[in-house]
């Protein structure tokens, strides 16, 4: 298969004019920080791009069609004296700068996590993608000096789930609806391992109101026990929680996938299910970053996943 590319430029397709220059592009995925890279070399530039040049990225093959990996502003462009060939580097379009930086203190109460996240993105003119269920439900919930993203990023960690901001998107999710199958054949190299302690249950509570005390609920058996930090509104939501964090914690294998030829269908964020390997392996990973390597003759993915 051969591979494509396309670039535009502020809303203007380049193709052509650079096509001739063209020596590479490295796309950088990654769920945990959002922060998404773009990285092109060329081997000369007829013009010089302005800093704030907003680059669309969109990569795939002839036979099969582009996916759109990203859009990205340029940040920094290099020159290399011996080689006469330039680098522009990207970072994804940030379009809340303020969600990093502004502390702020405040409770949210009587309310759905899905509700707490369409009102922080509706503050900065984004969008919310909510994914996770059971949705908990926060009677009180202190946000005590924190920025949005870092509370937000806690608050994610806390539910065994994940957050992102791309595309002017506030991405809150514990799983993915698609699951993309690869079997060993699919691979060209790569290694798994083992990595942090194996619990055994995950403890957590929530608000008997009819009682008018918290519960404990508890998933597995036998220690060690992994402690939730959250008190949940109902019993189904702190034993879900507690349920998913517990799969989540005996998934105890992280590591890096090669795929044999390019995945741009495959997103930081995504599921992988792995067959072809010993039967303990061949199970379902979350992709924590994947980075794709064009160039005109080919084009490769690499997938951190855990």
């Amino acid at each position: 298969m051969k591979p494509k590319y396309s670039i535009e430029c502020n809303n203007r397709n380049i193709d052509d004019e650079i096509s001739r220059f063209f020596q590479s592009a490295t796309v950088v995925d990654e769920i945990k920080s959002g922060a998404d890279t773009l990285d092109i070399r060329l081997n000369a530039l007829t013009e010089m791009p302005d800093a704030s040049t907003v680059i669309t990225f969109s990569a795939g093959y002839e036979e099969t069609g582009l996916s759109l990996l990203g859009k990205f502003i340029t940040n920094e462009i290099s020159y290399d004296i011996a080689t006469g060939c330039f680098s522009i580097k990207a970072k994804a379009v940030e379009s809340a700068g303020d969600m990093k930086m502004q502390k702020k203190t405040r409770t949210w109460q009587e309310q759905k996590l899905s509700g707490i996240v369409k009102s922080i993105a509706a503050e900065y003119g984004l969008i919310s993608k909510f994914n996770m269920s059971p949705d908990p439900f926060f009677k009180v919930l202190p946000q005590r000096n924190e920025s949005d993203t870092a509370f937000l990023r806690r608050i994610a960690a806390e539910n065994g789930a994940d957050f992102a901001l791309k595309n002017k998107t506030i991405i809150f999710f514990d799983g993915d609806t698609k699951v993309f199958e690869v079997d060993k054949t699919e691979l060209m190299g790569g290694s798994l391992k083992t990595s942090g302690t194996l619990f055994k249950s995950v403890r957590t509570s929530y608000f008997d109101k009819e009682k008018n005390e918290m519960v404990v609920v508890t998933a597995g058996n036998g220690s060690p026990v992994y402690s939730g930090k959250l008190e949940f509104g109902s019993k189904n939501e702190a034993f879900g929680y507690a349920k998913k964090q517990l799969e989540r914690l005996q998934h105890n294998y992280s590591g890096s996938i090669q795929f044999a030829k390019g995945r741009p269908d495959i997103y930081a964020g995504a599921t992988v299910k792995l067959s072809g390997l010993r039967p303990e392996l061949n199970k379902e990973y979350r992709v924590s970053k994947i980075t794709h390597n064009i160039t005109p003759e080919s084009f490769t993915s690499t997938a951190e996943i855990g």
